[in-house]
């Protein structure tokens, strides 16, 4: 979860219920009690950590739900994902996401069959300016 706010600390309930093990990524250690409250396994403060580090140690995340409208904040948590995860962003912020090098395949029927074919990284870093994208 990305973000405490509004939607993150509905999100972090809802991903719980569901089964997910549940990180939480906010900013300041005062938010942690908040985010165990609400059912999460494990904080990442932001502030402290790089979170994409952090969730890639871990493996990588399966879903990251970006609940914060920055496209800063959204562009630095893309390395976390783990391999087939997948980056829902409800708070679409006006400025592009930067994906730069996270996106390293190209989805094709190939892939699905369980291929994959290498893109080349681009010069300069990709914008993203949809509401989702699932690394597939």
């Amino acid at each position: 979860m990305h973000g405490l706010g509004g939607l993150g600390h509905l999100g972090v309930q809802y991903a719980k219920a569901m089964g997910f093990e549940v990180a939480a990524v906010a900013r300041g250690a005062e938010k942690e009690d908040f985010a165990r409250k609400l059912g999460r396994a494990h904080y990442i403060d932001s502030d402290k950590q790089e979170a994409a580090q952090v969730l890639a140690r871990r493996g990588g995340a399966r879903v990251i739900l970006a609940t914060a409208p920055s496209a800063q904040a959204i562009s630095s948590i893309v390395g976390g994902l783990g391999i087939e995860g997948c980056l829902l962003v409800v708070a679409a912020p006006f400025e592009p996401i930067q994906l730069g090098q996270w996106i390293s395949f190209r989805a094709t029927d190939a892939s699905r069959a369980g291929h994959r074919e290498p893109l080349p990284i681009p010069p300069t870093p990709w914008n993203l300016q949809s509401e989702w994208v699932c690394m597939r």
